[in-house]
């Protein structure tokens, strides 16, 4: 008995000395629902291919959408290549799954750095 109140103590005092974390940071993490529902286009354009007079241009744009608890979907059209995949957020940081390792981030003004290329809010869904 005296061995099962002692480990109990033990743990409790092991347990308040663990940071605290701040609910709204935890909150910002996984899916980046902020983002969900949202279309941005690159604020410059940029190559979307070869015409017979040479390269075209056009904005790129990049479509959020909600998946689960964990992640969202993107859906990105830049230069002549549309892609597709998952994202999380931490904070204003945007990362996709490993598989293509892009990463962004969201300033206080809603603008979205992606891929080093500028995008600002297009439509976003109501």
């Amino acid at each position: 008995m005296r061995a099962a109140w002692f480990s109990a103590v033990l743990l409790m005092g092991c347990v308040d000395e663990l940071p605290h974390e701040d609910p709204n940071t935890v909150a910002k993490r996984g899916a980046c629902t902020d983002l969900e529902g949202t279309t941005f286009r690159s604020v410059q354009p940029g190559e979307c291919g070869l015409t017979p007079d040479g390269v075209a241009t056009c904005h790129w744009n990049i479509t959020f959408a909600a998946h689960d608890a964990t992640m969202s979907r993107y859906t990105w059209g830049h230069s002549d290549v549309g892609e597709s995949g998952f994202v999380t957020c931490d904070g204003d940081s945007v990362r996709s799954d490993e598989a293509t390792s892009y990463e962004g981030h969201v300033d206080a003004n809603f603008d979205l750095m992606w891929d080093g290329r500028a995008y600002s809010v297009s439509s976003t869904a109501n």
